[in-house]
């Protein structure tokens, strides 16, 4: 009898890893495809195989995001949360907004769990942080220190990798595939302020390289100066953050051609009052905001040619670069 009680518990076992296998292979077979752009933390886990650590804009959302019904609730580590996504004409998906329920008709959406707990209050009012189960990318034994070494380090040029994941209908996500965006990115501090410097310099000097990293001739359009950047709050940085910018509308773009190899470096003078931004109703350089508040540089409008964004690594006003 014992015997079999074991046989049947090993069939048992047996057979959901086989079920578990299957649905996931029919979601990869049928599911929607879409791309995610991300950057990997974390090369390899001896004790798993080779995997690549990810971590998506998806993964902390601003609670501006969420359904109204939803904004003024606690909400509970593992709960379940649908993230509708906007997917532009190069297929990468942008989260559009969150909600407690499963989005009716043909919306796009991801399903996620909420990480950690989670209420509305002035020192904590920003950011969702969402697990979706595409945070690892196994890949074969021996080929995880690989990516990591062409997708770069902090302090190096870092190529981003973008995920292709196959949604299925009730939001589950699997990762297909990776490739590698056209343009490789480096952040640096080129100067920062003393910590009792004057608020005319409270802020730091950053240079952000960009270099064409694909095998095929770009083309971007870019404006004088760094007109052709934006400046991003993200993680616990409010939205409601106001970003001041100068008159960049009025001016015109010009194409610039990069070779594969080329690269171009464009300095942003965070001291300057065209980069404060609007913090308790006055115009305040970055390097004054509180130390938790981050942000990224982004490159304005991506020709629909070009595969992935061209975005800086988080930092903080005063020069700290995550």
């Amino acid at each position: 009898m014992k015997k079999f009680f074991l046989i049947a518990a090993i069939f048992f076992q047996l057979s959901a890893l086989l079920w578990m296998a299957l649905s996931r292979e029919y979601v990869v077979q049928t599911g929607k495809v879409v791309k995610i752009q991300t950057a990997p933390v974390d090369p390899r886990d001896l004790f798993r195989g080779d995997f690549v650590r990810l971590d998506y804009d998806l993964s902390s959302l601003p609670a501006s995001l969420l359904e109204p019904h939803l904004a003024d609730r606690k909400l509970k580590k593992g709960q379940v949360l649908y993230v509708t996504l906007q997917q532009d004409s190069r297929e990468l998906v942008k989260a559009g907004s969150v909600s407690d329920s499963r989005p009716d008709g043909n919306v796009l959406f991801v399903r996620g769990r909420l990480l950690s707990d989670w209420v509305r209050n002035k020192y904590n009012a920003s950011t969702l942080s969402v697990k979706y189960g595409i945070e690892q990318y196994f890949v074969e034994q021996g080929k995880g220190i690989a990516i990591e070494n062409r997708r770069g380090r902090r302090n190096e040029l870092q190529t981003p990798m973008i995920m292709q994941v196959a949604l299925s209908d009730s939001g589950t996500a699997i990762i297909k595939e990776h490739e590698w965006g056209d343009f490789g990115v480096k952040l640096t501090v080129k100067s920062q302020p003393e910590r009792d410097a004057d608020i005319s310099v409270a802020s730091a000097v950053l240079q952000l390289e960009i270099k064409n990293v694909s095998q095929r001739k770009l083309t971007l359009p870019l404006k004088p100066d760094t007109c052709s950047f934006r400046m991003q709050s993200i993680k616990t940085a409010p939205e409601k953050l106001v970003l001041h910018k100068e008159n960049c509308d009025q001016l015109s773009s010009e194409n610039e051609v990069f070779n594969p190899g080329d690269s171009r470096i464009f300095t942003f003078d965070l001291n300057q009052p065209h980069w404060h931004v609007w913090y308790k109703n006055e115009l305040t350089p970055m390097g004054k905001l509180p130390w938790g508040y981050r942000f990224r540089l982004v490159y304005e409008e991506p020709p629909e040619y070009l595969n992935g964004d061209i975005v800086s690594q988080a930092f903080h006003g005063r020069g700290q670069i995550d």
